[in-house]
């Protein structure tokens, strides 16, 4: 992916290609539903409380722009699904949850 990043915390994304010439790369973007498991994978393989703009940060570096109002929708359905817990401006998984 473009702009790969050297940090070992980035999420390890494949988006297949709908088109591609010289001068274009067309991929599919994420749904929702693809949006909350990639961000809860995330979450699972990190271990360690996280913001939104390392989130964001982690997607940007992979190539991949999702806006702020996707990644915080995505993570409200978390939360409110009882996969993620929200606190003091960090998301996190607390051991053992699956989902």
């Amino acid at each position: 992916m473009p702009g790969k990043n050297p940090d070992p915390r980035s999420p390890n994304l494949f988006l297949p290609k709908l088109y591609e010439d010289k001068e274009v790369v067309l991929v599919k973007g994420l749904t929702d539903k693809e949006l909350e498991n990639e961000i809860y994978g995330i979450l699972k393989e990190i271990g360690e409380p996280i913001t939104i703009n390392e989130i964001k940060l982690m997607f940007d570096n992979e190539g991949i722009h999702i806006g702020y109002d996707r990644i915080t929708k995505a993570l409200r359905g978390l939360v409110s699904k009882g996969k993620v817990k929200y606190k003091n401006g960090v998301y996190f998984i607390v051991d053992g949850d699956e989902m």
